[in-house]
């Protein structure tokens, strides 16, 4: 999914007054989220977006992808203060998320391959 996929469905969805920064805000914390905590990027790697990357592709791909539409509804829902929908786009987004984050450490074991760097980091013999 694009991102400006993902806007158009909210927009098809929500008619709130919301602006298009602070919808690439919320994608990109969502996908930081995904950098981090599933993929064990370190911070200092993790990629956001800007309103000039409008045709990017999100982080998560298909079938997974959905989760995207959800965590915007969320967070719309929370912004216009409709916290009751909110709780229920939430409840929806975090059965996709943890959907995606199971298939992810079971597909590419980013906790092995994180601990294979940092053994080799403090094995190195550094010389001057």
């Amino acid at each position: 999914m694009k991102l400006r996929e993902a806007i158009c469905a909210l927009r098809q969805m929500r008619n709130a007054p919301i602006e298009d920064t602070l919808l690439y805000l919320w994608l990109s914390e969502l996908d930081g989220r995904v950098q981090t905590e599933i993929m064990l990027f370190d911070v200092l790697d993790v990629v956001g977006y800007t309103t000039e990357q409008y045709d990017e592709t999100l982080m998560v791909l298909p079938p997974h992808d959905a989760m995207y539409l959800d965590w915007l509804l969320y967070r719309a829902a929370e912004y216009c203060g409709e916290y009751d929908r909110a709780r229920y786009h939430m409840e929806a987004f975090d059965k996709k998320y943890n959907r995606h984050a199971a298939w992810y450490m079971n597909q590419y074991r980013p906790a092995a391959r994180k601990r294979r760097e940092t053994q080799r980091w403090t094995t190195m013999e550094w010389t001057d």
